[in-house]
């Protein structure tokens, strides 16, 4: 059908639906040649190739004809052949630089139009699905994916308001021109819940710099699998995890504060919520830094005393690691009095008589 379609000089079809077939990449290059042959001029708009069997080559050829052609719909949902992440890459690469955006090499930023809310420049007839295609949208899926471009982007990372983009409109609703938004003592008070058990370090500036907000978390979440997350998964040195629980019932909320070492942890955190890899349990959950500033003297007061606090919990910590590590030497010596005394004793082997 397509060769004879590109044997011609021009065709009257505007639209082709050849979804639910056994179509390869080599068929996918056919429908490239649609577009792309300089003795054809095709009136195609829309294609749709949906559940087929075309691999990352031929998806990469087909979206790098939008925007360039006259095809502004493409439907490539749900290939048989699965997308590795760097093959995923590739193919979001390709389209990027359909529309126009520079890309700084593969894997990196689109830097054009794009910005942590996307906002691509594109026709307001183009569509792009790009669903269930397998591999890791990365970096270029959460710049690329918005109401025009589909990708599994939005499956793996929340795409609802977070803390920090809250913190942001405040901001600007305050007619400051600073990415941190100014506050009083009494509305962070508010804000964090100061009289239901948030951590006292919220009040010291520098400790701010380094904290992050999580929300979205399931009722099951444990402090150590947050912290596994963060440390195994995010590369980023926890100091602390506060999760927030329900003042009725004592059951976690879903809200954690998170102290991290340093501002290259947050930058890290950051990197891997982005990513779409932000799963707990398979659940996604929400994480922002918080860009604040408190300014008043209340808050100085509040700063004194939450470093008091902190050097307080600092030392509960320690005396539960020393009874923690006490308490395992004490099993283990007792484990091995058991063992030597029934190898003492083979008539007690069984270990019913102690």
């Amino acid at each position: 059908m397509v060769g004879a379609l590109v044997s011609q000089t021009t065709h009257p079809l505007a639209l082709i639906d050849a979804s639910v077939n056994q179509i390869s990449s080599a068929g996918a290059m056919k429908f490239c040649e649609l577009f792309t042959s300089s003795s054809h001029q095709t009136n195609i708009h829309s294609l749709n190739l949906s559940n087929n069997n075309i691999d990352h080559q031929g998806v990469k050829a087909l979206v790098g004809c939008v925007g360039k052609t006259s095809l502004t719909s493409l439907h490539l949902n749900s290939q048989s052949k699965s997308c590795e992440e760097e093959e995923m890459d590739e193919v979001l690469t390709s389209l990027a630089q359909a529309l126009g955006l520079t890309v700084q090499g593969s894997g990196e930023a689109v830097v054009e139009a794009c910005s942590d809310l996307p906002k691509v420049n594109v026709g307001p007839y183009t569509v792009v699905q790009l669903n269930n295609l397998g591999g890791n949208t990365g970096h270029m899926g959460s710049m690329l994916d918005c109401s025009a471009i589909s990708t599994d982007y939005k499956k793996k990372k929340l795409p609802h308001l977070s803390f920090h983009h809250a913190l942001q409109l405040a901001s600007a609703f305050k007619g400051y021109d600073s990415p941190e938004c100014l506050l009083s003592s009494d509305e962070w008070n508010m804000i964090i819940g100061a009289d239901k058990e948030a951590p006292s370090w919220l009040q010291i500036a520098d400790h701010r710099d380094t904290a992050v907000y999580m929300s979205q978390l399931p009722a099951s979440i444990t402090v150590q699998k947050m912290e596994g997350i963060l440390e195994m998964e995010a590369d980023c040195e926890v100091q602390e995890v506060c999760l927030m629980k329900d003042p009725i019932n004592r059951k976690n909320n879903g809200l954690a504060w998170v102290l991290l070492a340093d501002k290259v942890s947050v930058e890290r955190a950051e990197k891997f919520f982005n990513s779409g890899e932000a799963l707990v349990f398979g659940q996604a959950f929400m994480l922002s830094r918080v860009a604040v500033k408190i300014d008043d003297q209340a808050n100085t007061e509040a700063e004194k005393v939450a470093r008091l606090d902190m050097e307080r919990r600092i030392q509960e910590r320690r005396a539960a690691e020393r009874e923690h590590r006490t308490l395992i030497q004490t099993s283990y010596a007792t484990s091995q009095a058991r063992h030597a005394y029934m190898l003492a004793n083979p008539a007690y082997a069984d270990g019913r008589v102690w």
